[in-house]
């Protein structure tokens, strides 16, 4: 059981896969499966902020979770309303003790 302070819940927004020229591919334009998981710890991340020939802000989360959480990097995440895409591959975090073993997410998105 992760620490009573992970108490945040994320929503896996999981695509539908299509095939594209015998490559599988998630296809964003279908209904997506949506799956809330519990347990979770939500912290900031750095934030850059592009100004050439445009504003853009990056957003960025760091999510701990369950060891066994069931995402992918092809899976989007919805956390207070908004939807991010995961930032590479979920990672599995062991513990020496497996006390604490957990699921590392980061999660990003982009304004402007």
């Amino acid at each position: 059981m992760f620490p009573s302070f992970a108490r945040a819940t994320l929503t896996r927004v999981r695509p539908q896969v299509v095939e594209d020229h015998g490559t599988q591919v998630p296809d964003w334009s279908l209904p997506a499966d949506e799956t809330d998981m519990p347990g979770w710890s939500v912290q900031p991340g750095a934030s850059p902020e592009v100004l050439q020939n445009r504003q853009n802000v990056t957003v960025r989360w760091t999510a701990y979770g369950p060891a066994d959480a069931d995402v992918r990097a092809t899976d989007g995440i919805r956390y207070q309303g908004r939807l991010y895409s995961v930032d590479g591959e979920p990672a599995d975090w062991p513990s020496p003790t497996g006390a604490l073993a957990h699921t590392v997410l980061l999660l990003v998105d982009h304004e402007g």
